[in-house]
């Protein structure tokens, strides 16, 4: 058994028993009540999963807990058999007529234009040769699936009483009241600083018309303590769909409704009253402090020193770094293993095989089969062990959610850390200085160090990161939540001089695990790096709970040849759930092979992967700007998709409205909105498509903008002011034309009369602006540096004086 199929099975059992427990278990509440606040004809029946974004040891995809209508129907133990292995489900037959008939309707109307979609676009010429990469998606046809409702087959779904027409609800009218109870998290307590289980996400899908087909209807929830009161305890609101709400606390006296962008507020409204509390001691450290010292500003300690002292560095403490340079003590290890390209005959060597005499006979190379008897083999002599050395500091310091330990630079001071830092401490910021490899060390494998988190609850804040083999990771699985904000992190990764093969895969900027809480990249700069500047999931793992807020994505790959890799890349073969790729700017020179590619297997994997919401995002620059996947659930929605020759290849899924929504995106391009010559200018499965029959589809809306026009409108200038620190900003100019500078507007970063300075992130040592903010608009020189005419990327301080 597989450890897929040993996970389906599990969540098989969940399912199950989940339903025994509804329909046998006393009622213990909570209990959830819903009512469509939304005209919706013919009744209204409702679809009912649970997640846990903050499960200890990692987060799940959303699983069936039942329908409800005038009546609960618990999940079919079909489902349950079904699901408990994937590689077994037998082969269902169905027409895509009658996946409509069933449960469609002419309003979704998903598989009929999926087909015509197919049949009538304009088919491809043959194209040159795709690179392996290209071709892995390719090789499979587009999919043809049953309805889904949340990954499971509709059919069995439909012979419930909940789907009767006698049963169904009209709007207003509110559901039976749901005993949450044996789905809600029963934590045992804190642990290691660590809430334990304290949230449920929900996800509601409401049926509608005639043959109910999914309905996006807005949702009242009201939640009560007891299945008979009169009062609820907490009232909320969501849209009926795949994206869900987040119930926090459902068992305490104060349970909360979030969505997404509330959970966001919260997160920066308790970040805010953290740094205006604080009453914590403050300690000062100096690259001349001694272990021994008192921490006062007049005797700083050492840096190692100050990171592991958590006998005197408490929860709500700063630790504050003075000017300098920090030398990372140094570490031996043992060297990693090689980089190669795969031996095919490497499994079969030192192989032993049976004779007819009883000895074993062990195959030398490959096809050099010794059959005379073993003699005794000759004892080896062990190799010299070998060790290389990393430098790094090492922090345990220990804070806690409500006073985390700050270690920041002292403002006006710069502070480098040479090296790298393994992070084992809970709940502690790192926060305004640089920490890098020098050029002897920088991208190598074996030299070079990173920085890793691996304790509960840790924040990168404002950091200058540059030269390590990886970029920064943070490997907590709790339900902790976490961030990188505001970082400039450049030059990452590696390249090995080994041949291209499948043991072969570059250094990347960002390689994220997130399971548990939410993991949270927000207003980073991540560029000119050797791999991908943000890969997630890193290589073959889950991904769940994932935002990436504001960052600045461009020149991946510039160290690397021909510019191979992509500013961010989501794909792989295991569940992905929940993540938000929110107001970012992703930039590729017209060179290179992709920019973006976001692909969710659902459909040719037997994968779970869903809730991937993509809004007020600008990709630009590639030969392929933009590839999306067959994710089960897809808002795409205010995007600006610029490029050269394809804008977009889209691995389309059979799936109804409220799973899958393209809406109010702008197209750019140098080409006509009615190209359909090669290379697609839209590719759907393979299918060439002009942008008029592109965005013909009833889930689609979208403008086309010709190049010209968009250069004619710029420059467009984006300004993200920082959330942690007062005069601080990250600025980025796109669509420069012929000017050779533009005026921007920072009334929102500084304050009349405060000194500032303006530099470009290919030069973090020398200002291209400085002067004192008067209150007009500051004029910003063109760069175009780094190979990518058209971009530049500043940053935008405040001078402050010596004072925390």
């Amino acid at each position: 058994m597989t450890h897929k199929t040993l996970y389906a099975t599990i969540i098989a059992l969940t399912v199950a028993c989940s339903s025994l427990a509804q329909t046998n278990a006393p009622p213990s509440g909570p209990f959830l009540e819903i009512t469509a606040e939304a005209p919706a004809p013919d009744g209204i029946v409702y679809r009912i999963a649970w997640s846990h974004p903050y499960r200890p040891g990692g987060s799940h995809a959303p699983h069936a807990i039942g329908h409800l209508s005038r009546v609960f129907t618990p999940p079919p133990i079909i489902e349950a058999v079904a699901m408990a292995s994937q590689e077994e489900l037998p082969t269902i037959d169905v027409k895509p007529a009658m996946d409509v008939n069933e449960i469609g309707s002419e309003a979704t109307g998903s598989v009929g234009d999926f087909l015509d979609e197919m049949l009538d676009a304009p088919k491809d010429e043959p194209e040159t040769e795709a690179e392996p990469s290209e071709r892995h998606h390719a090789e499979h046809a587009a999919p043809r699936q049953v309805p889904l409702l949340f990954n499971q087959d509709a059919r069995p779904w439909l012979e419930t009483p909940a789907f009767s027409v006698s049963n169904r609800l009209q709007a207003g009218e509110a559901s039976p009241r749901f005993d949450l109870g044996p789905h809600t998290p029963r934590g045992a307590g804190p642990k290691n600083n660590r809430p334990q289980d304290e949230a449920m996400h929900l996800f509601i899908r409401a049926f509608s018309g005639e043959r109910l087909a999914p309905d996006p209807l807005k949702l009242k929830l009201s939640l009560y303590r007891n299945a008979d009161d009169e009062t609820a305890i907490v009232t909320g609101e969501t849209t009926s769909g795949y994206f869900g709400v987040q119930l926090r606390h459902p068992n305490s006296a104060s349970p909360r409704f979030e969505s997404r962008s509330q959970l966001r507020e919260r997160w920066y409204a308790e970040t805010r009253r953290i740094l205006a509390n604080r009453k914590g001691r403050e300690f000062f450290v100096s690259p001349k402090g001694r272990r021994s010292a008192t921490g006062t500003r007049e005797d700083p300690m050492s840096l190692d020193r100050a990171l592991t002292a958590t006998k005197t560095v408490q929860p709500g403490d700063t630790v504050w770094l003075m000017t300098g340079t920090y030398i990372g003590p140094t570490h031996e290890h043992p060297p990693p293993p090689p980089l190669a390209p795969p031996d095919k005959n490497a499994d079969l060597v030192g192989l032993k095989l049976p004779s007819l005499d009883g000895d074993d006979l062990e195959l030398g190379e490959l096809g050099d089969i010794d059959t005379a008897p073993l003699e005794a083999p000759k004892p080896m002599p062990e190799p010299k062990k070998s060790t290389l050395t990393r430098y790094y500091f090492t922090s345990l310091l220990e804070g806690t959610e409500a006073e985390p330990i700050i270690v920041r630079a002292l403002p006006g001071h710069g502070v480098n850390l040479v090296g790298g830092l393994k992070a084992k401490s809970a709940h502690t910021w790192f926060w305004g200085f640089s920490i890098g490899e020098p050029p002897e060390r920088a991208n190598s494998r074996g030299k070079s160090s990173t920085v890793e988190m691996s304790g509960p609850g840790c924040r990168l804040i404002n950091l200058h990161i540059y030269g390590h083999r990886l970029g920064p990771s943070m490997a907590d699985t709790s339900q902790n939540d976490r961030e990188i904000y505001g970082c400039i992190m450049h030059d990452l990764g590696y390249w090995p001089d080994i041949p291209r093969g499948e043991s072969f895969r570059p250094g990347i900027g960002l390689g994220m695990i997130p399971v548990g809480g939410l993991t949270r990249l927000t207003d980073n700069i991540i560029f000119h790096g050797y791999g991908p500047n943000i890969l997630a999931p890193s290589w073959d793992q889950p991904l769940y709970n994932l935002h990436l807020e504001g960052n600045t994505l461009f020149s991946a790959g510039a160290k690397g040849e021909q510019w191979s890799d992509k500013t961010f890349v989501m794909n792989w073969h295991d569940p992905t759930w929940q993540v938000s790729v929110i107001d970012n700017l992703f930039y590729q020179p017209e060179g290179a092979s992709r920019n973006v590619e976001s692909i969710g297997y659902t459909p040719l994997m037997g994968v779970h992967s869903g809730g991937l919401e993509m809004r007020g995002n600008h990709f630009e620059g590639g030969k392929l700007v933009l590839e999306l996947g067959t994710w089960n659930s897809l808002i795409f929605a205010d995007n600006v998709v610029r490029g050269p020759t394809t804008l977009m290849k889209y691995h389309a899924t059979v799936e109804h409205a409220d799973g899958i929504r393209h809406t109010d995106n702008t197209y750019v391009s140098p080409r006509s909105a009615n190209d359909t010559n090669a290379p697609a200018l839209f590719d759907v499965w393979g299918t060439r498509q002009n942008f008029g029959y592109w965005s013909s589809r009833k889930d689609r809306s979208a403008s086309f903008v010709s190049d010209a026009d968009h250069e004619s409108a710029g420059p467009h200038v984006r300004v993200r002011p920082n959330r942690y620190e007062s005069g601080r900003a990250h600025v980025s100019v796109t669509a420069w034309g012929e000017r050779e500078s533009v005026a921007v507007d920072l009334s929102e970063v500084l304050k009349a009369g405060s000194a500032y300075e303006v530099l470009h992130v290919s030069d973090l040592e020398q200002s291209v602006v400085e002067g004192i903010y008067e209150g007009q608009a500051v004029s910003f020189p063109r760069k175009d540096e780094d190979g990518l005419p058209g971009l530049d990327v500043y940053l935008v301080v405040a001078v402050v004086d010596d004072k925390p």
